[in-house]
């Protein structure tokens, strides 16, 4: 039996973009105007592509959240990259004890399978402490 078509609001055109003083570029309208907003208020692109996640979390949730992470690159206008990690971190008292490897590691979800019932990827023992919103000391 076929698959019918799952039909969604997503937005999936693409179209060519242009602009003379700043650009923000998103997964959905509403957080690419948030990061617009925060350039029209003076922030700069780092400060928009943060307004632009934030927002994200908000109208896509199922696409991206605050209780993600991943790693930030940016090129100043000097030519210098700089990158930001904000991956997830594990729980302070978590062990590799906890996830025993059975049988040959095959890539899986995130590309750790092997682990015993899959504990690293579902489940309570899985969770990892949000980077999005990380405040460094």
């Amino acid at each position: 039996m076929p698959l019918e078509p799952t039909k969604t609001h997503w937005v999936h055109d693409k179209t060519e973009a242009r602009a003379s003083r700043g650009m923000v570029s998103s997964r959905h309208p509403l957080s690419a105007e948030a990061g617009l907003e925060i350039l029209r208020m003076g922030g700069n692109a780092v400060d928009a592509a943060v307004a632009a996640s934030f927002a994200e979390s908000v109208v896509q949730p199922a696409a991206s959240t605050i209780g993600g992470g991943g790693i930030f690159g940016v090129r100043t206008p000097d030519g210098a990259a700089h990158s930001i990690d904000y991956l997830w971190q594990t729980p302070g008292a978590a062990t590799s004890t906890m996830f025993p490897i059975v049988g040959t590691p095959a890539r899986g979800l995130f590309g750790w399978s092997g682990v015993k019932d899959a504990l690293n990827e579902f489940g309570g023992l899985a969770a990892a402490i949000p980077g999005s919103v990380r405040i460094r000391g």
